[in-house]
């Protein structure tokens, strides 16, 4: 709303204890436009002087407090007394510092080419395409827009060009269409339809596919085994993206209702997780 009156200056203030919306997007995604302040309990005049000189601010009996009741590495600590943003917020898939790591990591491909497409037509969201062999996980394409017949055009001649050994698309909604159209025309790769919603393959432990693809995803950043691009939307999106155990005792991915915006980059990537060799467990 207030964007929408076309403000010369826009002033936002908050704790650092989300990992998406407009003020997360301030400090990271959107940080080249805005000047950004921190102000810890430490930059404050009752901390910094050791005695009360503001009534009603934070003193540093409180600071002690907290760092006893927390522990001074704690994502609240980190946030609440030392205004920074913490690496792992709480039940977060990935770390902000694993995503950016990963961004600067640089590996050498190996294995098969694997390729997910996560499927858009119109409105905000994106068709993206990412190009996974082994540890190299890249970006090749993004559209915004495009009809299903052209999304499977490019696809194929993807494909084709770079020997990719297998397909995934999201074959929900207008990805069906995609699903169909490639299987008729034949890229030369196996062709994977991916459906999030449907039972995983470890029932005991995830509810759905899209939940263990990216558990599987989160793995190889967690070990250090993934090189991606530095590209500000995926980073946001693998580092944005919670999960909690629910009443079944499994573990559940948030929505994308619940997010702030549509993680196509990151489910992308993910889907490059769903192929696996045989009957084995293995992720390619």
């Amino acid at each position: 709303a207030v964007r929408r009156l076309n403000p010369s200056r826009l002033l936002m203030t908050g704790n650092p204890f989300t990992a998406s919306g407009a003020f997360y997007d301030s400090h990271h995604g959107r940080r080249q436009q805005y000047e950004t302040i921190q102000i810890g309990a430490f930059d404050t005049p009752n901390v910094k002087l050791e005695r009360v000189v503001t009534p009603g601010m934070v003193t540093i009996d409180d600071v002690e407090a907290r760092a006893e009741e927390w522990e001074e590495d704690s994502p609240l600590y980190l946030g609440a007394v030392l205004g920074q943003f913490p690496e792992r917020l709480d039940h977060v898939v990935v770390s902000r510092k694993e995503a950016a790591e990963a961004a600067a990591r640089s590996l050498t491909p190996a294995g098969p080419v694997i390729v997910g497409c996560d499927v858009a037509r119109f409105g905000r969201d994106k068709t993206v395409v990412v190009s996974r062999q082994g540890p190299v996980a890249r970006i090749v394409w993004k559209s915004r827009g495009s009809d299903t017949m052209s999304v499977a055009s490019y696809v194929m001649s993807y494909c084709k060009e770079k020997q990719v050994d297998s397909l995934v698309v999201d074959e929900t909604g207008v990805g069906a269409g995609v699903v169909d159209r490639l299987k008729e025309l034949q890229p030369g790769c196996r062709v994977v339809a991916f459906n999030g919603a449907r039972r995983a393959h470890n029932k005991e432990r995830y509810p759905n596919r899209i939940t263990e693809v990216w558990t599987a995803m989160a793995e190889r950043y967690t070990s250090g085994e993934i090189d991606t691009d530095d590209d500000p939307a995926l980073i946001e999106q693998v580092s944005g993206r919670r999960c909690e155990v629910g009443r079944d005792g499994l573990l559940h991915l948030q929505s994308k209702e619940n997010m702030h915006r549509s993680p196509d980059e990151a489910d992308a990537l993910a889907m490059t997780f769903a192929v696996r060799r045989g009957g084995n467990r293995i992720w390619i």
